[in-house]
């Protein structure tokens, strides 16, 4: 294992060169910046085609920003123009995250997904959203109407709706601690509370003979794995950032300053990855992208009891000595204990008011209307003010900026509304009460039993985008030295890494490792 800052992560790796009064310097093949999902995907990559990789963080833990401030939900890839890297890696990292998460026990769960039409006009992009799905490989669409949607969806009001089987959730932290243990387990070294002050392209000893073909480069490079840093193509500054009382406890303008020589630089610092393009010797300016910030606000469910469990995960029971306990309120005045856990047994008339819901036929006729009203309303009256009222996630269709104000699980079965899209100019999570009051009127387009005073205030990401607002939304932008006018061979920038990122991680992490070995033959 090798995790810390960069001086003990990187201390059995120093050279003779750490002698005393000198600065440290090292060699390896790889330096990943940033430990984000996708930072951790491409340094697991590159790991496991044999690479030796230290990893930056500047903050103290891994995934402290944007992997862990979004909805963890796995996309299908209905929504990004076919042929671009966002549809491609999309598909293809959906495939490899659920069998990466069911090889490794991380919990996760295929939900199925509802993007609802809630006016006549939205049906036609309902239309063109399958269109796009199926051109990008999704061909498990299916297109419901009205009361083909509320029938799965008794809380649900819509118009039509288009079903995505395929989308899920998936508990990122689970998912990023899995990643580092791989990263550990092979080797991989993670310098944390570590940042980058300067990337300098080396004179390389050995490679500037034109005579010298990169195939017998690589070979000599395989024969010698042990050659000193003086090789290596990049040397990456870093300095410990060891803060106290928000100064830092160092005398150097830098803190405790290591030099990391390296082949390849992968620079996905996420919200930072423009910052640190312009610390990068030789790389053009005018080839690093705008930096636009959009903050997206969450707010939860007031949990006046969680029985979302009876209903959501119950085929994975836990024990009522591991569950949260709290009372259910009935009509009558009297109460019920209800088991925030899988194992939760509804009482009969519970179980008749969600069965009712499920079983009024989709095409139900004015003689069965009555029927559906009464199941709408038991299932409104059980699932209000704190429980899921959906088993699936439900989506709004899309909204310049971003996928729409959704409704969206965990895997405790928490029920969450967001994110909304606001424009800032700082990286700042608070979030503000009062943008709840247009969440009530957008949620309540699909879903129009939510309670006056249901929502709380929860959490806020913020997205590194590529295009402002009024703009269409860009592509993954991830830049090599085949990128006209990048010439800076041997590095990888990421930019403009949103949603789907957290679904695309370990297909852009294949992607990044095959733009870079391919500098080996």
């Amino acid at each position: 294992m090798c995790r810390g800052t960069i001086s003990s992560a990187l201390g059995n790796l120093y050279s003779s060169a750490a002698l005393a009064g000198r600065v440290p310097h090292i060699g390896v093949d790889c330096v990943v910046i940033g430990a984000g999902v996708v930072g951790l995907a491409c340094a697991r990559a590159l790991l496991h085609a044999g690479k030796e990789v230290v990893i930056v963080e500047k903050e103290r833990s891994f995934g402290s920003a944007t992997s862990s401030r979004s909805s963890e939900v796995i996309h299908a890839g209905l929504y990004y123009t076919p042929g671009s890297l966002m549809a491609k890696l999309c598909v293809q990292g959906k495939e490899m995250l659920y069998a990466y998460c069911r090889q490794n026990k991380i919990p996760h769960r295929c939900l199925g997904k509802l993007v609802v039409a809630t006016c006549d006009e939205q049906i036609q992009k309902l239309h063109d959203i399958q269109a796009t799905g199926l051109a990008n490989g999704v061909h498990d669409l299916r297109l419901l109407s009205a009361e083909e949607a509320m029938h799965m969806e008794p809380a649900l009001s819509c118009k039509a709706a288009l079903l995505s089987p395929s989308t899920g959730i998936v508990d990122s932290h689970a998912l990023m601690c899995n990643m580092v243990h791989d990263i550990e387990s092979s080797g991989g070294c993670m310098a944390m509370g570590t940042k980058v002050v300067a990337v300098a392209q080396a004179l390389v000893r050995g490679r500037t003979s034109s005579c010298m073909s990169r195939k017998q480069e690589s070979i000599e490079r395989s024969e010698d794995r042990t050659r000193g840093a003086e090789e290596r193509r990049f040397n990456v500054v870093l300095s410990e950032e060891a803060f106290k009382g928000g100064e830092s406890s160092s005398n150097s303008s830098f803190g405790n300053v290591t030099v990391v020589a390296a082949d390849f630089v992968v620079n996905s610092a996420g919200l930072h990855s423009q910052e640190v393009a312009q610390i990068i010797q030789g790389m053009p300016q005018d080839k690093i992208p705008q930096r636009y910030l959009a903050k997206g606000n969450y707010f939860s469910l007031r949990t006046s009891f969680s029985s979302t469990s009876s209903i959501f995960n119950r085929d994975q029971p836990t024990t009522s000595s591991e569950a949260d306990h709290s009372t259910l309120d009935r009509r009558d005045g009297t109460s019920i204990k209800v088991v925030a856990s899988a194992s939760t047994h509804m009482d009969q008339q519970e179980h008749e008011a969600v069965m009712m819901a499920r079983e009024v036929p989709s095409d139900a006729t004015s003689n069965t209307n009555h029927e559906r009203e009464r199941a709408s309303t038991e299932w409104r009256r059980l699932f209000a003010g704190g429980a899921a009222p959906f088993q699936r996630l439900i989506y709004p269709v899309p909204e310049p900026g971003g996928l729409g104000v959704h409704y969206t699980l965990d895997l405790a079965g928490h029920a969450k509304f967001g994110p909304d899209v606001e424009w800032v100019e700082d990286l700042e999570y608070s979030v503000n009460a009062s943008r709840g009051d247009r969440f009530y009127s957008l949620i309540r387009k699909y879903y129009p039993g939510l309670p006056e005073g249901a929502l709380i205030p929860s959490y806020s990401g913020i997205r590194p985008k590529i295009t402002g607002p009024a703009e269409k939304d860009a592509d993954f932008l991830i830049q090599d030295s085949s990128a006209p006018g990048h010439g800076v061979e041997g590095l990888i920038n990421l930019f403009g890494i949103g949603s789907p990122g957290l679904t695309s991680s370990l297909a852009i992490a294949e992607h990044v490792k095959e733009k870079l070995l391919v500098h080996e033959e």
